[in-house]
């Protein structure tokens, strides 16, 4: 949505995959999120990190892989990031429907 969008990251230093719902310039829908934390972390099925910095703010989750650079664990890699956009779009989805209803 123009409100937010998923995003993901491979971070080759820290051998970390992640994905996030990146949302900018709108706090409303970040503290919306915040008011449901323990929902939105329930349904997504792990802890998340929260970050409301300045301009934009996100929730987070990463998974921990021994090395990005092993060719033999590719498939399982793409596989944990589709799978995450995909709920992370399914879940999200639902609370920013839930967020603009209020707004009317």
């Amino acid at each position: 949505s123009s409100e937010a969008h998923v995003a993901l990251t491979i971070n080759s230093r820290k051998n970390k995959l992640g994905c996030e719902i990146y949302i900018s310039r709108n706090k409303d829908l970040f503290n919306f999120f915040m008011e449901n934390k323990d929902k939105l972390e329930l349904e997504i099925g792990d802890e998340c990190e929260w970050i409301d910095a300045k301009v934009a703010s996100s929730v987070k989750i990463y998974k921990d892989i021994d090395n990005l650079f092993d060719d033999t664990q590719y498939v399982i890699y793409f596989q944990w990031l589709y799978e995450k956009t995909l709920l992370f779009q399914k879940v999200f989805s639902r609370y920013i429907k839930q967020f603009k209803s209020t707004q009317e």
